[in-house]
């Protein structure tokens, strides 16, 4: 998959020295924010980087604290990027150690070991595993692949690996599992913007080709395919994202009675639990006020999987707001498909399920009454090519008829 070293370099003993370099370089990595990055760069650039072995510490420790905030991880990638360009090159053995190496070694080797993971879990379950560990796991590999798409929009992978990781987790021999499933939609939404150009276009069509197979099989949980349906959208909207997620669900959540919560969280706001960008408040708000028990038998706490529901409630109303001529079958369909993962969380949207079928009849009427259109111009343009050809007819009969009545000249009788 990655491009593999002849050798990966190994970390030998670790020395009292390294080990308090360790701890520092940890307690500086866990006080990093968005907020005072600069601020603690310097303080990263400032510790005794010497040798391969503390290099190496170096990629280990961000890959760990990226691993445990999936959320930050442009962040990590920011911080990676920095550093790549002052930290120094070591030689061991005649071979070169590079912060850049290192840290694509790092990559292979933490999404292999995530592969060999899921594979293993999958087979054998581990005795004794707990919900929090699996947890643990799960979460360590959306941040480690979250890095990872970081790191090649800051051009420190290639787009070679970025497609071999796509392929990797798709499973194109079989169907992946769902926790590769849940890795490739992560992968999806941090890269997508930049790898779907022209170029990778037959390879995209593809891979979301597959996903979309993937998204019908009732087999799957509704998580996954929710994740799934909403990384469709995602491409189908060019990629913009609609919703972030921060924070914990507010008690509102599921009270009838209750009036719409709103809560501002930075970039985002909340309303009844569900965050959406500021631009997509009033139609949330909207949503609520006409359907106000529209969310009580809603059963997914995740605020991932409740953010994902609620893009795609939003994205399946724009779809049946769109103009009958630029609708497709095909988005009907997705429709279709997005509507039942909806209402299998516990969204209550009869009303959504009439307004689809209403929307099937009029495509349905518009495409006849298209072809029966397509059809009266066609035989109005035959009718006209042949008036066209009768009035040339006549137009030639009338100059015979007019030299037929031309009376003889004198010249003509003598």
């Amino acid at each position: 998959m990655m491009h593999r070293a002849e050798r990966k370099y190994q970390v030998g003993a670790v020395t009292d020295e390294e080990e308090a370099k360790r701890r520092q370089l940890k307690g500086i990595l866990e006080k990093l924010t968005p907020q005072n990055f600069e601020k603690v760069l310097e303080q990263f650039k400032s510790v005794n980087i010497d040798n391969a072995v503390t290099l190496t510490g170096v990629v280990s420790q961000i890959f760990d604290q990226a691993s445990k905030e999936p959320t930050l991880g442009e962040m990590y990638g920011d911080l990676c990027y920095h550093l790549s360009g002052t930290l120094p090159d070591f030689n061991e053995d005649g071979e070169k150690i590079t912060f850049r190496r290192l840290l694509l070694n790092k990559c292979q080797m933490e999404f292999e070991r995530g592969e060999k993971e899921e594979e293993e879990a999958n087979r054998v379950p581990e005795e004794g595993q707990t919900e929090e560990e699996r947890l643990k796991v799960r979460r360590r590999r959306l941040g480690n692949i979250r890095l990872i798409g970081e790191l090649y929009k800051k051009r420190m992978l290639t787009e070679k690996i970025m497609h071999a990781c796509i392929q990797k987790l798709l499973g194109y021999d079989q169907d992946p599992h769902e926790e590769n499933i849940e890795v490739l939609c992560e992968l999806m939404s941090t890269i997508g913007v930049m790898i779907d150009h022209d170029k990778a276009k037959v390879h995209m069509d593809a891979y979301f080709e597959r996903m979309k197979m993937l998204s019908c099989k009732q087999e799957l949980s509704s998580t996954v395919r929710f994740m799934l349906i909403n990384a469709i959208y995602l491409r189908k909207s060019k990629w913009q994202e609609r919703m972030k997620v921060e924070g914990p669900i507010p008690e509102t959540v599921g009270n009838k009675d209750s009036c719409v919560f709103l809560k501002e969280r930075n970039e985002s706001m909340d309303i009844n639990g569900f965050h959406v960008l500021s631009s997509q408040v009033e139609s949330v708000r909207r949503l609520f006020e006409r359907h106000p028990d529209i969310a009580i038998g809603f059963r997914a706490k995740n605020q991932l999987l409740r953010n994902s529901c609620m893009n795609s409630l939003l994205s399946l109303i724009e779809t049946l707001c769109q103009p009958l001529e630029d609708l497709s079958n095909e988005d009907l369909v997705e429709a279709d498909i997005a509507l039942t993962y909806v209402k299998d969380l516990g969204f209550r949207v009869d009303w959504l399920d009439k307004k689809l079928d209403q929307v099937k009849e009029k495509k349905r009427k518009e495409l006849s009454g298209s072809a029966m259109l397509q059809e009266t111009e066609e035989s109005l343009l035959k009718l006209k090519r042949k008036c066209a050809e009768l009035e040339a007819l006549a137009e030639e009969q009338k100059a015979e008829l007019s030299a037929t009545r031309t009376p003889l000249s004198f010249d003509d009788v003598v």
